[in-house]
């Protein structure tokens, strides 16, 4: 399925009262607060105040960690990944679903501006193209 296919068949679904920008983000907020809630199952409570602090400084923790900077953060971070890499396949079919509202939302946000995802996802393409030419993937490579 094409990216512009889904926004409209996504979109088929929406209630007139919803189809608003501010509905869409919020609710787009709730559901990553949901995909968050459905991997914190993985790990245990000081493992997730890890990872706060751990995104907290995300930048700089993934550059060590691509590098192969052994940190102490690059560690626990890599503890984390493991432990939510071993999720069973009922875990992981929940993901999705969560993917799939996150998803929705994104589409429904696009629609409520008259953009299509497939023009955000070719900008986004080209925007990293020019960022790997110019050898800028990690940090703040969108600033010249």
């Amino acid at each position: 399925m094409e990216l512009n296919e889904y926004q409209e068949k996504a979109m088929n679904t929406c209630l007139p009262e919803s189809s608003n920008f501010a509905y869409m983000f919020l609710n787009f907020l709730g559901e990553v607060g949901e995909m968050t809630e459905k991997v914190a199952v993985h790990v245990d409570d000081a493992e997730l105040k890890m990872v706060s602090d751990i995104l907290s400084c995300y930048s700089h923790t993934a550059k060590n960690i691509r590098k192969g900077n052994d940190t102490s953060a690059a560690r626990k971070y890599k503890t984390v990944l493991a432990k939510v890499s071993t999720m069973t396949d009922e875990s992981k079919l929940e993901l999705m679903k969560e993917y799939g509202d996150i998803l929705w939302q994104l589409a429904g946000m696009h629609t409520v501006l008259g953009i299509k995802l497939e023009d955000t996802a070719w900008q986004n393409i080209l925007k990293l193209a020019d960022r790997a030419k110019r050898n800028k993937i990690d940090g703040d490579g969108d600033n010249r």
